[in-house]
């Protein structure tokens, strides 16, 4: 069994790889980095969060499978998001135990 590196573990920088001359023209020349214009799509990784995610945490639970079918199921058949019909039920949780509701705006 190997072991883990430490979570502040960063490997090595990768060599670059030299590239010939002709190729590197043509790449140059064909990539969208060379287009100031064209901008590339946001990601995760650059700290990008859609504007219904802005101020908000991800909570998760884990369920058996035929759980998440049968919630994919229920949304389906009520034209509803999963996400929406989560909300609503720990909203209700709330509600039970005294506690104020986050009802989900917009």
């Amino acid at each position: 069994m190997s072991v883990r590196p430490s979570l502040n573990h960063r490997p090595p920088a990768a060599k670059p790889v030299a590239v010939p001359p002709r190729l590197a023209a043509v790449q140059t020349a064909t990539s969208p980095a060379a287009d100031d214009t064209q901008r590339r799509p946001r990601s995760t990784v650059e700290g990008y969060r859609p504007p219904s995610r802005q101020g908000k945490r991800a909570a998760v639970a884990w369920l058996e499978p035929e759980a998440i079918k049968q919630l994919n199921m229920q949304a389906i058949q009520h034209d509803r998001n999963v996400q929406d019909i989560l909300v609503e039920a720990i909203n209700d949780w709330f509600a039970k135990n005294g506690l104020p509701r986050f009802d989900a705006v917009g």
